[in-house]
């Protein structure tokens, strides 16, 4: 962000930067994942490197924290109870509020052959 003489941000510049990185201090990270031991582990890891960490089992809860939280990236389990991870991330990337918000996959049963495949390009993956 550029800094005006006075030092104030530059207003422009910062109404073109996403919501999710006008704080530059905040590290927040939503995780969207149904089992419990894989969201008690993944929550472990970012917090001892000092993420806030945002939380949910479900798809369709996620896209509405998206909304109002704007993560600073999200870590999408693919088999929800609701609704699929990639159906979520499909409409994230849709939304013009939550399409510039990184999105990771997160899944057991991913391979280095087929991610991009399975997951394109708006989506990377993280297997555990």
């Amino acid at each position: 962000m550029t800094m005006s003489r006075s030092g104030n941000p530059d207003a422009a510049e910062k109404m073109n930067a996403p919501a999710h990185q006008e704080n530059e201090k905040r590290k927040r990270i939503l995780v969207v994942e149904d089992n419990p031991l894989s969201l008690a582990l993944l929550k472990q890891l970012l917090k001892v490197h000092g993420y806030e960490i945002l939380e949910t089992p479900e798809g369709l809860e996620a896209i509405d924290i998206a909304h109002d939280k704007q993560p600073d990236l999200i870590l999408m389990d693919i088999r929800l109870p609701d609704i699929r991870g990639l159906d979520v991330t499909r409409l994230l990337k849709q939304d013009d509020q939550t399409k510039t918000i990184p999105i990771n996959a997160v899944n057991r049963s991913c391979n280095a052959g087929g991610r991009k495949e399975r997951f394109g390009e708006r989506m990377r993956c993280l297997c555990h």
